[in-house]
């Protein structure tokens, strides 16, 4: 991103979309992935806004409490008691039919660390047919108002043997937006 102003951004509907800019101070191009662009524009956007300035007392803390949909549709609700989290997960998508149960949602279970401005988060679900899914995450209250549960996921499922170990275990990122 060095060397690349943006003035205007139209965000894609696909973070692996590859832009081409000319570079500045070059007769050349440079590809510039739209997730790492979009990055950096919220960055700007953020530091446009509160700067290196440390919060002031008028800043509003991220309250993870409320009702979220992540980017597949899935929903999240959770409730703060103390340091913990309770609630449900209602998932949008299934490994296989039936594995996350009939009606597709799981007993929500997780800690936060509920301190500061951008609250950490970590829950677990176990579903119906034996896997669990782990998150581990922050809320982020963006400059418009708008708060951003940002996490990575875990979700293990259970191997028939030793030899299918290495297929149970998958990986990824979840952005929940707060939706009430």
């Amino acid at each position: 991103m060095v060397g690349v102003a943006v003035h205007r951004v139209i965000i894609p509907l696909s973070d692996s979309v590859v832009v081409c800019a000319k570079h500045p101070e070059e007769e050349s191009y440079i590809g510039i992935k739209m997730g790492d662009l979009k990055a950096e524009y919220h960055r700007q956007q953020l530091m446009a806004t509160v700067g290196d300035q440390p919060p002031t007392a008028e800043a509003i803390p991220c309250n993870v409490t409320g009702v979220w949909r992540n980017e597949l549709g899935s929903v999240l609700e959770i409730e703060v008691v103390g340091s913990e989290l309770r609630g449900r997960y209602q998932s949008a998508v299934e490994t296989a039919p039936g594995v996350t149960g009939p009606e597709q949602q799981a007993k929500l279970l997780g800690v936060t660390s509920n301190r500061g401005l951008q609250t950490s988060v970590a829950f677990s679900v176990l579903w119906e047919a034996g896997s669990c899914s782990s998150w581990v995450g922050q809320c982020f209250q963006l400059p418009d108002g708008m708060r951003v549960l940002k996490t990575l996921w875990m979700l293990r499922s259970v191997a028939s043997c030793p030899a299918d170990n290495w297929k149970s275990t998958r990986m990824g990122a979840d952005t929940f937006v707060f939706i009430s």
